[in-house]
């Protein structure tokens, strides 16, 4: 099975100049760059960001919980 998470990444020109960045599959990561090449490094920076802060805030399960956790590793 071939497993892939496909994100977008979205450029707006700003009038004031660089770029607005944001990924359209993840509410709330946005960020901006002088250029798209930095724009993209930022978004992917804000992402890892959002999904770190998320992981501090998850609920901790009880070792008596009946969960099992598996990880996700994501490469651009």
């Amino acid at each position: 099975m071939d497993n892939k998470l496909k994100l977008t990444i979205v450029y707006k020109v700003c009038e004031e100049g660089g770029y607005t960045s944001y990924i359209k599959e993840m509410r709330g990561v946005i960020s901006e760059g002088e250029t798209i090449e930095e724009a993209r490094a930022n978004v992917l920076d804000a992402l890892g960001l959002m999904l770190e802060s998320d992981r501090e805030d998850s609920i901790n399960f009880d070792s008596s919980d009946n969960f099992a956790t598996d990880e996700l590793l994501i490469l651009s």
